[in-house]
């Protein structure tokens, strides 16, 4: 499947089920401080961008054996507007995306499914149970984000925070992006076959979210059992001496 082909298009069921589940195309807004950014790093590829759309404009418009209303219309069909909204996506900021370079990282899949076999022994479950159950009580304390994108089919999507009620309930079909300013986390989600994801917490500081998130939880394990969960009790843990 080429470029063309993967440009947004409304009456794909994919993108029908994205739209119809509260999912909206995010368009880029053009910024000048980017623009002058280009043209001072990369001049000659800009200028040349710009001959490109600009020729391109020209062709369809130029038409010698069809009518200047034929020609104004033969602007916005499918190939010349490709090459528009190409040269936007070069000339416009790119939407945000998680700063990779926090070392502060979560990852977990879910659901986790226990595997008892030779290879993988109960505590490799309760590690990844702990792990899940980490990462889904951090999003808990997080609540709503700041901002939910989607990437899809090379086009970005946003959903609005105001009527998010839960990551299960929210319809993923590429790469989602969620962010809270205050706290400094990114959440990346990425989908996988048999309704399987992956959740990955990006953060400053992700180490009070943890100690709160996880705070009186236990892990048991006996045999070829084992159990994740919380301890209630009239005695908080840290008052046992050690």
């Amino acid at each position: 499947m080429n470029d063309r082909e993967n440009n947004f298009n409304p009456n794909n069921s994919q993108n029908r089920g994205l739209l119809g589940s509260g999912w909206r195309p995010l368009y880029r807004e053009f910024d000048w401080e980017h623009l002058i950014h280009l043209a001072s790093t990369d001049p000659k590829e800009l200028a040349q961008k710009t001959l490109d759309v600009a020729s391109d404009i020209a062709d369809a418009m130029g038409r010698q054996q069809y009518s200047w209303l034929a020609n104004i219309l033969n602007v916005f069909s499918e190939n010349t507007r490709y090459e528009i909204d190409e040269f936007w996506d070069y000339i416009t900021p790119q939407p945000v995306a998680p700063d990779y370079r926090y070392k502060d990282v979560l990852v977990t899949e879910i659901p986790v499914v226990q595997l008892v076999s030779r290879s993988s022994i109960p505590i490799d479950y309760v590690l990844n149970k702990l792990q899940e159950i980490t990462v889904l009580k951090v999003l808990a304390l997080l609540g709503k984000p700041d901002a939910i994108t989607q990437f899809f089919m090379d086009r970005h999507f946003s959903y609005p925070p105001e009527r998010f009620i839960s990551w299960e309930r929210l319809e993923i079909l590429g790469t989602v992006y969620a962010y809270w300013a205050r706290e400094g986390c990114w959440l990346q989600i990425d989908t996988y076959d048999k309704g399987r994801r992956c959740y990955t917490l990006i953060c400053k500081n992700i180490a009070p979210l943890v100690n709160k998130a996880t705070y009186n939880l236990a892990v048991i394990l006996s045999g070829y059992k084992s159990r994740v969960g919380q301890i209630h009790s009239q005695f908080a843990i840290r008052t046992f001496s050690t």
